[in-house]
This record gives structure tokens, C-alpha cells and sequence, in this order.
């Protein structure tokens, strides 16, 4: 199938799918980032590529400001997941007939954003290419220790809850399957489930049979959050 037919999600989901489950990972391709074991705990790990063209025109768009979106959307992606930021991995495709000052402009955006956000530029590649291509892989500290999905559908039991975020991204025990799993209980049959997918419309259908009263897009909208919650709480 071409890729105009199949879209950006569906091909990520083939691509999660013919990747073996490597050592350490916890969570790996499908969400805002991945997260994955390290000697002192964990880490979050993500990644986006911007093309000239495709996804920003410098018709419009500064270097500096060029520079800031791009560890911006990185910066999103760890938040997405309740990390913290901590260092930045940037590549460049560079045009040879920029100068250095654009350059140094891509650049003084980056720190503009990752100063205050107290990220590390730690390292990264340049290479020539025919229109600017930036690679930015963001790396952030995990804040909670383990992950358990069992354990999370074992506390919904005990406190009964007046509402539940699921995670569809989950590894060992996914969403749907926890979802599921939770409308077989009597008491916790009518708890609203909030499900939560980096993967855009593509498993709503899906969620919604197992149970999800509401499926919300990672980056997460906390305004629409809001007013999810509004309907479902009283």
C-alpha cells in the first residue's frame, strides 16, 4: 500500500509491530516517548525529524524561531509521558548555501527554550543536505520508580475510583485487555474510562468496544481534559 493510503499512524503500528521487544524497554515505538531501563532507574526517550517543505517554510518561519519549535515539540512529547527533560541530541541536513550566522540562529532558539528548561545540548551530526533536515532526539528522567499494570487495575478495585485515565500504550497488559477487564466488574462497570492514545484517531473505534467512554490524543489538551471530566464527574 502506498504511504498516501496508509497514513503516518497506520505505518507506525506496522513498524511497532515487526520490532522485536528489545531488553529493558518498557514502553518503545507508539507513544510520545519511549521509556526504558538504565543502570539508576529509568528514562524516557523520543524523537521527531522536520523536513523544509514538509514541515516548516523559512519563507515564514525564522531560524530562531525555527530552532525553538523544534526541541519544543520534543520537550511536549516528555511531558506527555510526566517526565523531565534532561538532555538533547541534534542532528542537521544543512544546505550549502546557508551561512553560518542562519546556523547560529537555529541555535540560539534551541537554547532560547532549553535554558530555562535545563536540558544539556550533549550532542548530535551535521551533514550537507539539499533542503535543512533537523533530527532532535530529547532523552528526560523518568519520575516514577516501576511500572505495573496490574497493580494500577488492583487499586481501581480497592478505591473504586470516580474516573480512570487508561494508557493504550501499555506493555505488558494494554488498555484495551485492562479496560476490559474492568467492565467484568460489577461495581466498576459504570466508571467512566478515560483512555489516552499518541496514535491520533486510529484505535478509537477500538477503545470505545472495550469499554472507553472517551478516547483524548496525547499531547494531551488540558482544556479539553477539563471539559471530559466536567461531563463525566458531577
Amino acid at each position: 500500500m502506498k504511504l498516501s493510503q496508509l497514513g503516518e499512524f497506520s505505518l507506525i503500528e506496522e513498524i511497532r509491530r515487526a520490532t522485536p521487544v528489545g531488553r529493558g524497554v518498557r514502553i518503545g515505538i507508539g507513544d510520545d516517548a519511549a521509556w526504558v531501563d538504565s543502570t539508576l532507574g529509568s528514562s524516557l526517550v523520543t524523537a521527531d525529524l522536520l523536513v523544509e517543505g514538509v514541515h516548516f517554510n523559512l519563507k515564514w518561519t525564522s531560524m530562531f524561531e525555527l530552532g525553538y519549535k523544534s526541541l519544543a515539540v520534543n520537550l511536549s512529547d516528555i511531558a506527555a509521558m510526566g517526565g523531565v527533560p534532561g538532555y538533547v541530541i541534534l542532528s542537521l541536513g544543512i544546505p550549502a548555501h546557508f551561512d553560518s550566522k542562519q546556523v547560529a540562529r537555529f541555535y540560539q532558539g534551541i537554547f532560547a527554550l532549553a535554558k530555562p528548561n535545563r536540558v544539556s545540548l550533549v550532542g548530535g551530526d551535521t551533514n550537507v543536505a539539499k533542503s535543512l533536515t533537523i533530527s532532535v532526539c530529547v532523552i528526560g528522567h523518568a519520575p516514577y520508580p516501576h511500572f505495573e499494570e496490574r497493580r494500577g487495575l488492583e487499586m481501581a478495585l480497592i478505591h473504586k475510583p470516580d474516573l480512570i485515565l487508561m494508557d493504550l500504550a501499555m506493555p505488558i497488559l494494554n488498555g484495551f485487555d485492562s479496560t476490559i477487564e474492568i467492565r467484568k466488574i460489577e461495581y466498576l462497570a459504570d466508571t467512566p474510562i478515560l483512555c489516552l492514545t499518541a496514535f491520533g484517531d486510529l484505535y478509537d473505534d477500538k477503545a470505545r468496544a472495550a469499554g472507553c467512554n472517551d478516547v483524548l490524543q496525547k499531547p494531551i489538551d488540558f482544556g479539553k481534559l477539563d471539559e471530559i471530566l466536567e461531563q463525566h464527574i458531577r
